[in-house]
This record gives structure tokens, sequence and C-alpha cells, in this order.
């Protein structure tokens, strides 16, 4: 009863922004953070000079570099050699010979080193080096071209003088919008001095940084970073901005946030990796254009008072975030979430549950000294969607146990229809998977447990289900999307189900005459009174033809139109022209260069009397291997 009061007190309908307490404890348990290099933004290419697996060997390619680019190794008009790194235990490179000059020589440069950067999906650019100088004076500063080697040089607006022993000197570029997503920029630092001879400068890790991820990419392994300035679990980066139309951006190892993560438009897919919000880290931003797609830890410092923090997250179909809400605490810790678009499926449900959702299920995971003993009560707050099929909030609950098990616990202490979320709260559980339970008269969606495809003919797919019950359903709706996520979802078909079934019923359909691609398909099963739910999403890919095909058309007598149809193994020219029963050319459909795959024309003969007619296709493929010719008749009849 203390709960449900204090619960009432600090008021759980006001949606999702309830309960955003702000954590003034700070604790220092979490040693994660030591040594760890700090980034202020997105490193999209970086230098250690050497060799990790063989430190002494000096290596002028990127250890991590997200955009290939030629170019990218470090020159330099003078040779290099290796040195001591910074840190020490590691290898940096060194050169001599830098330019005698009593004032900077600007885009005139004759000493420097050069890389190139490909910036493409990246948005606001930044340099920055470690830099050792000799006992006499060299100073340094950077030019850059948006327009590659062959270009115009311009000069960054600063300088440096570094000292006898290793600093850090970074060059903001992020206001030149010319350096955003260009594949074609070229870097040079170039260094000067006025007391001779001017001795060698030794350089080491070399990063270029980006503002914003822009478009889909896959993120490089930062971990590789981490080994080249020690042993460090894995970077921070004070700030972190996803905001690309459309965008997937894929991580290949932990990312750990220590300022803000901007969610503004794009995935953030995690993979089998994870994103760490560290506990004075916030999230900006995040809906259902831009969300995290996988593992996110948030750190639940120690607190004796309620704590609530949102995990904007969802999967690869749709954003489903949660609130968990810890009241008291006795250690410090971290909480890692993630959402799985699959049927839960149960052995058991909890007194009183009719039954639970077939779409998606929370794992809410507790770690670094954290348990659930040391927590007490806490809350979850699971917002729905179209899909997960909540008619009535009221009779809507959180139900706690095992996907594919035992669901042994479940809790509804407040609920909103308005803004669409269910609150639960729980003492010391055994398990950690959460998702929505029923106890009323909620039309949770058809239990769809297999769906599958399988290519017929090349170029039609096969699509089949089962289902093993349902409850008022209406219909299923087959939605289909080019895998690229380039296209939105379209309604290919419909199939009538059975409304009301307790056994196994099987449903199938074909889809003709794709095109080559990859291709998502999806259910969505509608129930009578509206209600609507989304499957897991499958891939299927058709393949190019392996031989020049030319279909009959269909329909075959036509009045006034029909199709041809054709299949090209090879890119190439293609003529296709039509003649009368006398030989005489009555239309051209297509005369031009076309790419290899499955090609389908439409001849429109309204002007046509009735007849016989031919058409003739010829086919040269541009490597020369593929030449074809064939001619087919058709009737048209008025």
């Amino acid at each position: 009863m203390m709960v449900s009061s204090y619960m009432t007190a600090i008021n759980y309908n006001e949606g999702k922004e309830g309960i955003k307490m702000k954590s003034v404890i700070l604790f220092s348990i979490f040693l994660l953070m030591v040594n760890s290099p700090v980034f202020s933004q997105v490193p999209i290419q970086y230098y250690d000079f050497e060799n990790n697996s063989a430190r002494s060997t000096m290596e002028l390619t990127p250890e991590i570099i997200i955009n290939s680019v030629s170019g990218s190794t470090v020159t330099s008009t003078s040779s290099l050699s290796q040195t001591s790194g910074n840190p020490s235990s590691g290898s940096g490179i060194s050169r001599a010979n830098w330019e005698l000059n009593a004032s900077d020589p600007g885009t005139s440069a004759l000493e420097y080193i050069q890389f190139s950067v490909n910036s493409n999906g990246f948005t606001g650019l930044k340099i920055s080096i470690d830099i050792l100088s000799a006992t006499a004076m060299v100073n340094f500063g950077l030019l850059y071209s948006s327009t590659g080697t062959g270009g115009t040089f311009t000069e960054a607006a600063n300088t440096f003088s570094p000292s006898v022993s290793y600093g850090t000197f970074s060059w903001d570029l992020s206001g030149i919008t010319s350096l955003d997503n260009n594949s074609n920029v070229v870097i040079k630092i170039y260094g000067w001095g006025v007391t001779g001879p001017l001795g060698s400068c030794s350089f080491d890790n070399l990063y270029v940084y980006a503002n914003t991820v822009t478009g889909s990419k896959s993120l490089g392994n930062y971990q590789l970073i981490d080994d080249a300035n020690g042993s460090a679990p894995f970077p921070t980066f004070t700030n972190f901005t996803v905001n690309g139309s459309g965008a997937v951006v894929t991580l290949s190892s932990n990312l750990q946030i220590g300022g803000t993560l901007t969610l503004t438009n794009g995935i953030l897919a995690t993979g089998s990796y994870t994103v760490r919000i560290d506990s004075s880290a916030s999230i900006s931003g995040a809906g259902s254009s831009s969300y995290i797609y996988g593992n996110l830890k948030r750190i639940f410092p120690y607190n004796s008072t309620p704590v609530t923090k949102t995990f904007p997250i969802g999967s690869a179909a749709a954003f489903r975030e949660i609130d968990v809400t810890i009241f008291s605490q006795t250690s410090a810790g971290s909480i890692t979430a993630k959402v799985t678009d699959s049927n839960p499926g149960y052995t058991t449900l909890p007194s009183g549950v009719n039954n639970i959702s077939s779409v998606r299920y929370w794992t809410v995971t507790l770690g670094d000294g954290l348990t659930f003993d040391a927590i007490g009560t806490y809350g979850i707050k699971l917002f729905w969607g179209a899909d997960d099929g909540i008619t009535d909030s009221a009779s809507t609950t959180v139900v706690r146990g095992t996907a594919g098990g035992n669901w042994t616990g479940e809790s509804n202490t407040g609920s909103s229809g308005t803004n669409k979320w269910v609150f639960g709260s729980f003492s010391n559980p055994t398990s950690n998977d959460f998702t929505f339970g029923d106890k009323g008269v909620n039309a949770l969606p058809v239990e769809i447990y297999s769906f599958a495809s399988e290519i017929v003919d090349e170029r039609n797919v096969l699509l089949k289900w089962f289902t093993a019950t349902e409850v008022n359903a209406f219909k299923f709706e087959i939605e289909r999307r080019s895998e690229s996520g380039k296209t939105s979802w379209e309604k290919v078909s419909e199939i009538s189900a059975n409304g009301n079934s307790n056994s196994e019923r099987s449903y199938s359909y074909k889809d003709k005459n794709l095109e080559t691609g990859d291709y998502l398909y999806r259910l969505k099963t509608v129930d009578l009174n509206g209600t609507f739910s989304y499957s897991k999403s499958i891939s299927v890919k058709i393949s190019l033809p392996e031989k020049f095909v030319l279909s009959q058309n269909y329909p075959n007598p036509f009045n006034p139109s029909t199709n041809i149809s054709y299949s090209l193994p090879a890119d190439g020219n293609v003529s296709l022209k039509i003649y009368d029963e006398l030989g005489r050319e009555v239309s051209i459909l297509t005369d031009k260069f076309q790419k290899a795959g499955y090609h389908n024309l439409t001849f429109d003969a309204s002007q046509l009397s009735s007849g016989i007619y031919f058409y003739r296709l010829i086919y040269s493929s541009t490597d020369s291997k593929n030449n074809y010719s064939a001619v087919k008749k058709m009737i048209l009849i008025r």
C-alpha cells in the first residue's frame, strides 16, 4: 500500500514525461571510465601509426576508416620514421626537415604530411593530432581542399606551437559546408619555424571527427582506439548525433556516451553491441523515426529516492520505448533494455491473465553491481502502438516472466489509453522479460507461429504462414517493400482469415513477376473490430536471370493492350519493336541500354486494327558475351 500511495502522489498519469527525477548523487564505483579516451565527436578516420599486434611496426594506413578513400595513407614531403608514441607504450611517426620560414607560409607551405578523407554520410569535420616538437621551435597549421589534390587549398583559422612533450592539437572545420558529405577532401598538416636546424617532430593518434552521422553507415571498431591507448573497456563520446532521413547507423563495437546522444532522424542499430549512457549523460530527441535498435544500457547512481530513466528503443519494425523506475536502491549499477519483435510464447500465465502479446517482448537486465535485491520494488512502463492490439487500456497489464516459459507475475498500477502506456510495479523478480497481458477484452494479435517464403520459377515468391489460434480475425494483408528501406511498405494483396479458431490454420500467397532485388514481406492481421497487428518481416532475394528469355505476351489475344516480359542476364542494349503481317514497323516499345534483370513493357494497340502482329527483341550485352534475337506472334481482337 505504501508503494501504491506513493505512486499516486507522483502521478503516473502524466504520460511519457512522468517521474523525470534528476539524480544529484554522483558515484565513483564505475571504473570503466578510468583511462578511457574521450571524444567530443564521432571518429570517422583514425591513425595510430602502429600495428596493434606488433606495436613497433609503423602503419601509415588508418586503423579505423568508415568510408574507403583513395589517398587515405599518410604521405609526407620528406621521409617518415618510427618514433615513440603517445602513450609511450606504443609508437608514432617522426619526420624532419621542416620549412625554415619566419612567417606562416599558409597555402604555399612546402613541408607537410597529407591524407584524404571521404566524409560521405557525415557533417561537421574536425581534425586532431598529438604532436611532440623537437627543441627547435616548429609551428603547425592545416590546409584543406574540397576538390581533391589538384584543387584549391584553404588555410584553417588557427596555428599551433607544440612543446617538447606530446600535446593534442585540433582544427575545427565544422562550419565549412563544402567538406560535408564530400568524398574528395584532402588535408595537409604543415610545419615551419625560424630557428634552424628545426629538427624532427613526432605525431600520433590522428583523428578525423564528425559532428553528425547523416547516412546509413557501419561505424568502425572503436575498441581499436582503446587498444592503441591502453586497455580501457571502450571509448567515451561526449556527443553523438544521428540525423539522416532513413539512415541506419550500425555499430561494430560498444559505444559509450558521456554527454548527449541526439537522435533526430535515423536508427542506431547495435547488433550484438551496446550503447551505454553514463550517469551524467542524456538522450535528446528520439521517436518513431529515430531510436536505438538493440541494447541500451543506462547507469543508475546510488539514490534513495525514485529515479526514472527512459529507454528509447525499438526494433526493425517499430519504436517501442520503455521507462524504468527504481524507487530506492542500496547500490549503484546499470540497467540494459532491448525489445524483440517475435512471439514470446508461454508455458504458464499469471492468474487472471487471459493472454499475452504474440508480437513482442522486452528484456531488462541488471548489471555493474546492481541486483534486484538491491532495488526492492521497481516499475516498468511499456508503450504500445497500433500493431500491439491494445483496445482496452483498463484491462491491459504488464506481465513478467521468461519468453517461451513461465510468466509468473503481472501488475497494472497505472495506464493511459490516450498516451498508450501501461505501468506495473514488481518486487524481487526471478526473471527479466516483460510484455503486455490481457485481463479483459483486448484483441491481442492472432498467433502466427510460422511465416516463410520460397522462390518459384526464378522471380515468383510463394509465402506460407500458419496460425495456432485466431480470435475475431478478419483478414491478412500482405505487405512488401525493398530491403534497402528506401521505399515504404505497400499492400500487394489480402486473404480472408478464419475468424475464430482453436486449431492450426494454413495460408499461402504467390507474389508474381518481381524485378531483381532484395525484398521484405510482412503480414498485417486485421480483426473484425479494425484492430491490426504486424508479423515479423522476412527477407527474399530475387537473383539476376541466368539466361535471355522473351516471354509470350499476356493476355493473348488482347484488346487493346498487352504485357511483354523479358529477362537479361547482363547489362546491354535492347530493341523491342512491333510489326504487322506485312513486316511493316508499327511501334517501338524500347531502344536503349538496360540493366540486367527482369523487365516488363506494356503495348497499347488502341490505334491499330484487329489482326496478327509480331514483336521482335534484339539484345546485345555490353560484355559481348550475350547476343540474342527472338520473335513472337500476338493477336489483336477488336
